[in-house]
This record gives C-alpha cells, sequence and structure tokens, in this order.
C-alpha cells in the first residue's frame, strides 16, 4: 500500500513539478513592455503554438471538481487556497466557455509567432498578455491598458487581427495562470495526505526514518507537526531545528500567497469585464487614425460594424498586396484623394 501510495505522489509531484517549470520558463516576457517590443522576432508562416488546447483544459476542470471527493475535509481545511479554487471554479468555466464560443484558439493559432524567444512558436499576441499577466494593474482600467499595449505598439506594429483577439487572449492567459495555480494547490493537498497516512504509521512505529524523507517539504512538515500529540515535543522541537523558522508561520504565508493569486486572477476577469472592446480596439488600430483623414469626412460618422468593415477589407486587401495595413490604408486613402479631387 505504501509502495503504491509512493508511486501515486511521486507521479503528481513529477508531473506539477514539469509544469511549474515549463510555466515559469514560457512566463519570461515580465521585465518591460518596450523591451519585448525591442526584441521580438515573428513570423507569420508558422502555425502557433498556444500553451493549452481544449483537451489539456477540460481534463483541467475534471481534476479540480474530484478534488473535492478525493480528500477528506480535514486535509481541504488546513489548504485555505482549495476552498478559493472551488468557490472560483464557476468563474474559470465561464471564461473559457467564451473562449471556445468565440474560436479564439482556432484564430490565435494563425497571429504572428515568435522566433528568437525562450517561447518560440507561440504568438506574439499571448506573449504579450502573459507579460499583462506578470503586470496586472495595468487592467485597472481603459486608459491604462491602452496605454501599455501602445507602448509596445510603439516600437513594432501588431496587425488588426492580433488587436481584435487581444482580450480573448488576456483571459487565456490567465486561464492557463488559473490552472497553474491549481495544480499547485493540488501538490499541497497531495503533500498533506501522504503526511496524514505516513503519520498514522509513525504512531505506530515511531520510525523517525518514516518522516525524514521528507523533512524538507514544508506542507507535509507542517501536517505532520500540526497531527503529533502532545507526548512528541522533543521530537517537535528536533524537527524545528532543522529550519531554524517557523514551519507553520511559512505554511500560512505560502497560503496567503496562493489565495491572493486567486483572488487577483478572479479580479482580472472583473477588470477586462468593464473594458469597452470596441473603443480599445479603435485605440488601438494601425489604420483607424489613417481613415479619419478621409476626404469626405465619412469614416468618423460610421458606427462601429462598418468602421470594423473596413478594417476587415484592409486586412484582406494587406495580404493580397502583401504589404503592410499600416501601407494598405495608405493606398486606399491615397486613392480617396485622387477621386475627391477630380470632382
Amino acid at each position: 500500500m505504501f509502495l503504491t501510495l509512493a508511486v501515486i505522489v511521486f507521479a503528481v509531484t513529477l508531473y506539477t513539478s514539469i509544469y511549474f517549470t515549463r510555466y515559469i520558463t514560457i512566463i519570461h516576457d515580465c521585465d518591460s513592455i518596450e523591451k519585448m517590443g525591442e526584441e521580438h522576432l515573428i513570423t507569420d508562416d508558422y502555425n502557433g503554438v498556444i500553451p493549452f488546447t481544449p483537451r489539456m483544459v477540460k481534463k483541467a476542470i475534471s481534476r479540480m471538481c474530484r478534488i473535492k471527493e478525493f480528500y477528506d475535509e480535514e486535509i481541504i481545511e488546513l489548504v485555505p487556497a482549495s476552498n478559493k479554487l472551488f468557490d472560483n471554479l464557476y468563474v474559470f468555466e465561464r471564461q473559457y466557455a467564451e473562449i471556445r464560443h468565440n474560436k479564439a484558439e482556432k484564430y490565435l493559432k494563425k497571429m504572428p509567432a515568435l522566433l528568437n524567444t525562450t517561447a518560440r512558436g507561440i504568438p506574439r499576441l499571448y506573449a504579450i498578455a502573459r507579460n499583462i499577466v506578470c503586470n496586472q494593474n495595468v487592467l485597472a482600467n481603459q486608459e491604462t491598458l491602452t496605454e501599455y499595449i501602445s507602448r509596445y505598439i510603439s516600437k513594432q506594429s501588431i496587425t488588426i487581427d492580433e488587436i481584435r483577439l487581444l482580450i480573448l487572449t488576456i483571459k487565456m492567459a490567465f486561464i492557463e495562470k488559473f490552472i497553474y495555480l491549481s495544480r499547485k494547490t493540488e501538490a499541497e493537498l497531495e503533500s498533506k495526505r501522504y503526511a496524514q497516512i505516513l503519520l498514522a504509521k509513525y504512531m505506530e512505529t515511531k520510525n523517525e526514518d518514516i518522516y525524514k524523507k521528507n523533512i524538507n517539504d514544508i506542507s507535509f512538515m507542517s501536517y505532520f507537526l500540526y497531527k503529533i500529540n502532545t507526548e512528541e515535543t522533543e521530537l517537535m522541537e528536533n524537527i524545528k531545528s532543522t529550519y531554524n523558522k517557523d514551519i507553520f508561520e511559512t505554511e500560512n504565508r505560502k497560503q496567503t500567497e496562493l489565495i491572493e493569486e486567486f483572488l487577483e486572477i478572479t479580479g482580472a476577469f472583473s477588470e477586462l469585464a468593464e473594458i469597452n472592446s470596441e473603443k480599445l480596439f479603435l485605440s488601438l488600430s494601425p489604420v483607424n487614425n489613417l481613415f479619419l483623414r478621409d476626404p469626405e469626412n465619412i469614416y468618423e460618422k460610421l458606427d462601429f460594424e462598418t468602421k470594423d468593415n473596413y478594417h476587415s477589407s484592409i486586412v484582406r486587401l494587406s495580404k493580397k498586396l502583401k504589404i503592410s495595413e499600416r501601407e494598405t490604408a495608405l493606398k486606399v486613402l491615397s486613392s480617396c484623394r485622387k477621386g475627391h479631387d477630380r470632382q
């Protein structure tokens, strides 16, 4: 039984550690948005790789739902972050349903992809979204987000289609972080469950080798010490002296940080809901200001749907002419002026 349990714990630990390493490695652009704009090399001839698939998200949801049934109430109470996970699961599902409905993953794969970073092949827009996850304060209001993305555009232009997908892509990046945090929480629960089983064995045998193999696991040892009865005072002191710090204080700090990160994600979804996507699109568009110069002053009076159709026409024409969208818009504007001058 203990061998089987050890294999399960090893598998969970390996799985989560690989994901943590991959997640932390990929989220590398947390410095300056301008620096990203200066350093990014991109290609349009690349089938972009997004970091998670529908299958992975469904699997994550399924795992989260099973957690509450798999672990007993005592263990769940010792990992307060797990309650935040359960309480906000519906938010996660609702946001992902919106992404699926709008086919954001399908379109994101067709966006310009990175060439020269450790996230090679990742759509550039997703790298920008991950940067926003690292700098969540930019979601405070419409103006701060617009100004933040404009700082990237000042170094490197982004396409009309990328701007269309911006909000949904930011949501995808936060969902990825939600999955990451859920796996961290699951690893905490697993350490507690493992400690629960080994504690029962220790109380029978008093064999200190049982816990010494896990003495560097704060989550494991905090449960172990929490449950040891008062007769084991000497053992508790020996364990504490190994760390030279309060195990419970360290554990509480870790749980608090996890809870805060869950709250930041739900807060981010609320902030994104307040963003006027139409206004954001027009303020970041590489051609909107050019269209405002039309000689008949018609464009400014159009509704958003019609303006969006103008943008779509520029995208199609740009691909046909194999020039930038801005250059395409300038050619169209030039033709309009020539026609206006003839009248």
